[in-house]
């Protein structure tokens, strides 16, 4: 659907089978724009749950959203190489289920196995009652920034 008062071109952002927490909100914005964000995103429960994931963070990683809708955050493929990385993300998750932010470099994998480097950071929504309802985490691949230094 291109306007040409925008420019952009959303057809394809909110693909059938991709089947996460915004497909269930009611303002039907939001998935194209958590698609087009340029960093890799997960929603997580309290619990660390992946409640949905953008698209470039499942490209990344040859995923569907039914490979990671309902799994561990810390048992996805991004992570899956590494126990130690896997223990890091699993207690940061936990601190922001607390309402701490924390942020910190770190790779993931890819499709193919290769590692890149990535600022993540994950953050806590709360909820009327003052507890984290959510945990957006997302990633920014400065992979090629480490390279030029």
């Amino acid at each position: 659907m291109k306007d040409a008062s925008d420019g952009l071109d959303l057809r394809g952002l909110a693909e059938p089978g991709r089947h996460g927490i915004l497909d269930t909100s009611p303002d039907p914005r939001l998935r194209p724009i958590f698609n087009l964000i340029p960093a890799l995103v997960a929603i997580l429960d309290p619990e660390g749950d992946v409640t949905d994931a953008n698209t470039p963070a499942l490209d990344l990683a040859g995923l569907s959203s039914g490979d990671v809708i309902g799994q561990k955050l810390w048992n996805c493929h991004w992570w899956s190489y590494s126990p130690h990385t896997q223990t890091r993300l699993k207690e940061a998750v936990a601190r922001a289920a607390q309402g701490q932010v924390s942020r910190f470099e770190t790779l993931i994998q890819t499709k193919s196995g290769a590692l890149l480097t990535i600022i993540c950071t994950r953050a806590p929504t709360f909820g009327p009652d003052g507890t984290a309802e959510f945990i957006a985490v997302s990633g920014v691949d400065i992979s090629s920034r480490l390279v030029v230094e």
